[in-house]
């Protein structure tokens, strides 16, 4: 089954049985826009380079979220700066993550139950209905991180995957081993230092680090003004 870098993301994220996910809101909301990202910029239309997003000539992404995110990006008419639009498009990101949910559904991969509190207010939970999928995910991009001789090159896809696994610190999805944990994140570092698109992928995991601490720092610092 073919699936994007926004749907692999939010596979690995989300919580095996439960209806949530693994991860803070704010690595949620700036993973999943930087799977966009890096998605367009594997596929050529764009590209990012010392910490900008520049549009490339190319054709106009299919998938609706990612020609949403394009169009934004062209009609700045500035290179502007991964960060910037980390926290520009991480204020539709719940939006967005509900439209990759969607798909998921229609993939049979994902059901959504929609809900009523106190019998008013509308909410949607999302659980997975096909944890093998996610399960046999898990287990290739471990494989690929461990493996010493790296008989199979790894794609840029699942690079990025990884790279977002990486800034995310989603490390715990792929062992709960301790003494693994501790030799797949030094391995993992030296993987995406050696890919082809290691300039990209660093840059990305470098800001939306940047992001989620800042964002997490803010929180606080909003609440306390607000008292």
């Amino acid at each position: 089954m073919e699936l994007s870098i926004a749907e692999k993301f939010l596979l690995i994220a989300h919580h095996p049985r439960k209806g949530r996910f693994l991860t803070s809101e704010p690595q949620m909301n700036f993973g999943l826009v930087g799977a966009f990202l890096l998605e367009m910029s594997i596929n050529s239309q764009l590209h990012i380079e010392n910490n900008r997003v520049f549009m490339d000539k190319s054709a106009t992404p299919e998938n609706p979220t990612s020609r949403e995110i394009y169009f934004l990006v062209k009609g700045s008419g500035k290179n502007r700066t991964i960060r910037l639009w980390l926290k520009r498009l991480s204020r539709k990101a719940n939006r967005y993550r509900w439209e990759v949910l969607e798909n998921l559904k229609e993939k049979r991969l994902m059901r959504i139950e929609r809900r009523k509190f106190l019998g008013i207010i509308p909410y949607r939970k999302s659980y997975l209905t096909d944890s093998r999928t996610r399960d046999q995910l898990l287990k290739e991009l471990k494989k690929q991180i461990l493996s010493r001789h790296r008989d199979t090159a790894t794609s840029n896809e699942d690079m990025a995957v990884l790279g977002l696994i990486e800034a995310c610190k989603l490390h715990r999805t792929l062992t709960t081993d301790r003494t693994e944990l501790k030799k797949l994140r030094k391995a993992l570092k030296e993987l995406i230092k050696e890919s082809p698109i290691a300039g990209t992928v660093q840059q990305t995991i470098r800001q939306v680090q940047a992001a989620v601490i800042g964002a997490v720092v803010a929180s606080p610092a909003a609440a306390g003004a607000s008292s």
